[in-house]
């Protein structure tokens, strides 16, 4: 209990990741084709290609937004900013693409190991937003309803309605998995378009804005309009 204390953050993702360990371990009765040894290198590597992705993508950010905003960080500032923050969408779309990858060259089925990881995604990510919550950070516009406190200003708490918003995607993927045959780029399109609208009520700074978007919803578009072209409009030509 004290560890929720004093490092909230890494706790609920260290319990996200138990919990989302044993709920794969046991959804892996109805997905026999997976071998034990693919399970594991897939984890591996989704782990690496989330840290990798997550972490350049938050440097890149903070330090653009800084030039913009006419700070040019020292030494001391820079090192301070390679060692902390992650961004999900980055390491998000790492664990995907080294995946996919390993998925390729191995010639696994995707769309069959996806519809086995896919609700995982939700279900660890909830309890990353959790951790957001008791850490303090991810926070959102400043409001009298809310108990982050930020420089003694109350902030909406933004990110239990993110938390809720992920578990009920974990839920939904899971009434969908039997009804929907890709159900990987179904939540990325039923979650960037909650992030792009979620972006509107976040209050915590150092996201980048640019034509009054922060960066998590320019990627939000950019995703959208992928799936549309990759997925979505091309099964609407099958259909023709």
């Amino acid at each position: 209990m004290l560890l929720f204390i004093i490092f909230p953050y890494w706790s609920f993702g260290m319990l996200g990741a138990c919990v989302t360990g044993i709920f794969l371990h046991e959804r892996h009765q109805r997905f026999p084709q997976l071998s034990n040894l693919d399970l594991t290198n897939t984890a591996a590597l989704a782990l690496c290609g989330a840290v990798i992705g997550a972490r350049p993508l938050y440097i890149a950010i903070t330090i653009i937004y800084l030039i913009f905003n006419g700070i040019y960080p020292d030494f001391k500032m820079l090192i301070q900013i390679f060692n902390n923050g992650f961004i999900y969408y980055g390491g998000l779309l790492g664990a995907i693409f080294i995946i996919n990858f390993y998925l390729r060259r191995y010639k696994l089925d995707k769309q069959y190991f996806w519809k086995y990881a896919t609700p995982a995604i939700p279900l660890f990510h909830s309890f990353g937003r959790l951790g957001c919550y008791f850490h303090g950070c991810c926070y959102g516009l400043a409001s009298s309803f809310g108990k982050v406190m930020i420089d003694g200003e109350p902030h909406f708490p933004i990110q239990l309605i993110c938390a809720l918003g992920e578990f009920c995607l974990f839920l939904l993927m899971l009434y969908l998995e039997d009804k929907h045959e890709r159900p990987l780029p179904l939540y990325l399109t039923l979650y960037a378009l909650g992030r792009f609208i979620i972006e509107f009520f976040r209050g915590d700074l150092h996201r980048g804005i640019f034509l009054y978007l922060s960066t998590s919803q320019w990627i939000s578009i950019f995703l959208l309009i992928y799936l549309l072209l990759k997925y979505w409009h091309r099964d609407k030509i099958k259909s023709v």
